[in-house]
């Protein structure tokens, strides 16, 4: 008479014979997110006493640079704002900076998903409308 244990040894053994001789070739390999840069360029004008903001949003996490690329003339400086903006309209700062026109960002900073704005403006110096150009680079 056999027993169940004397059956269930060679089922098992001949189990994991089956399962050893089995190779499994399938390598997994997990996702690698890239994130898309967008780069947003402005051309426009600051008046004397005045200021120019835009708005841009970012669906994920990075790093935001925002520079003053040009001015008209070239030796003006402008007060430079990356920040959120108001429920009431404006630009609330994060960081604030006073600038001339560089190739080098003047602002960088680490950021969350969200909407935030950018914001030039007078120092009180300015007797004559100056023209600018700004260029944000962010996540999409």
């Amino acid at each position: 008479m056999t027993t169940p244990k004397a059956v269930l040894l060679p089922v098992l053994i001949v189990l994991a014979l089956l399962a050893a001789g089995c190779e499994d070739n399938i390598k997994v390999i997990s996702p690698t997110t890239i994130a898309a840069t967008e780069t947003e360029t402005h051309n426009t004008q600051v008046w004397p006493g005045g200021f120019s903001s835009r708005t841009f949003t970012m669906n994920g996490a990075g790093t935001v640079s925002v520079t003053l690329t040009t001015t008209t003339p070239a030796d003006v400086s402008l007060g430079l704002v990356l920040g959120v903006p108001r429920s009431t309209g404006g630009c609330a700062p994060t960081v604030s900076t006073a600038t001339r026109a560089s190739a080098t960002p003047q602002i960088v900073l680490t950021a969350d998903p969200g909407t935030y704005c950018t914001l030039v403006y007078d120092l009180g110096t300015l007797t004559d409308p100056v023209s600018y150009t700004l260029k944000v680079e962010h996540p999409r």
